[in-house]
């Protein structure tokens, strides 16, 4: 796996302005891997000495200086920004939690221990990974099905004309055509394959020969997917800690409609059945309906 590995000691004392100076440098780092559109594994670790961020629910701390507070919220915006998860959650010096490691990959860490140790009255902080990053890995070729959304690039699309086409179907004809006492599956598989017809009509096929191709849209999609479960996480933490602390608060009414909207969101990214529907497209690409569909499209 690709990662970047970075180690901060900020001491109790430390100035703002030196920290924020360290995590900009930091972020202009992160940047340019970023924009080279192939996300790495981040692993941020060290000595923070901010104990009083609870980082069961960090949005809610409180520390006692003006200087660790503020140190407190660019580290959280650090975070955020980069999608970043706080892997540690037992105490590393006393009854403290202040050393920290951060990373984006949080799946992949298995277990995270901190020991005694003789050498410093901070405790010494393990995380096991399941993988090993001195292996290579190995990637096994992907061959997408030539009549399916995957096949098919989307950034060099004709929206404009998908548009077009889009406004001329008949959508109250092909819901009419569909079973009125079902639960509204047909429609929705009617729908889906008349979107598939517009798409492969106007957009054209991925190079076969582009294994990087798969892997870029491979990691957008996952990372898309792990952003907005990452939103719906931290909305989800400040429900739970709203209705412990004000029950009667009007913001989570609020919260709990955003952590909806995310999860339907998700469900969108994540087709349903996606290889079943697949197989089902070409298989019905010769019925009488899909073929008046297609007639009615290539007129338009």
């Amino acid at each position: 796996m690709d990662a970047i590995i970075a180690v901060i000691y900020r001491p109790p004392d430390a100035p703002i302005e030196s920290f924020k100076e360290t995590l900009n440098h930091l972020q202009t780092k992160l940047g340019k891997r970023q924009k080279a559109e192939k996300m790495p594994g981040i692993f941020l670790m060290g000595d923070f000495n901010l104990p009083e961020i609870d980082w069961e629910f960090p949005d809610h701390t409180q520390c006692h200086s003006k200087n660790d507070q503020l140190a407190a919220k660019e580290l959280l915006d650090f975070a955020d920004r980069n999608f970043l998860s706080q892997a540690v959650n037992k105490p590393t010096r006393g009854v403290n939690i202040i050393d920290l490691v951060f990373t984006n990959r949080s799946q992949d860490i298995v277990e995270t221990n901190t020991t005694d140790t003789q050498i410093s009255d901070h405790n010494l902080v393990q995380l096991t990974l399941g993988y090993n990053p001195m292996q290579p890995e190995r990637r096994t070729p992907k061959v997408f099905d030539k009549h399916s959304f995957r096949a098919v690039d989307f950034h060099r699309a004709d929206f404009d004309k998908m548009n077009s086409q889009f406004s001329a179907v008949d959508w109250p004809l092909l819901e009419e055509l569909c079973d009125k006492e079902g639960d509204g599956s047909d429609f929705l598989e009617l729908i889906t394959l008349t979107v598939l017809q517009v798409t492969l009509i106007n957009s054209p096929k991925k190079p076969v020969d582009d294994p990087g191709g798969r892997k870029r849209a491979k990691t957008r999609q996952s990372r898309d997917r792990y952003i907005l479960k990452r939103r719906r996480r931290k909305i989800n933490a400040r429900i739970h800690a709203l209705k412990e602390k004000s029950p009667t608060s009007n913001k989570i009414a609020i919260l709990t409609k955003e952590a909806n909207i995310l999860t339907f969101e998700i469900r969108e990214l994540i087709v349903h059945h996606l290889n079943e529907m697949e197989a089902k497209a070409e298989s019905l690409t010769t019925s009488p309906l899909i073929q008046m569909i297609s007639l009615r499209l290539s007129k338009s």
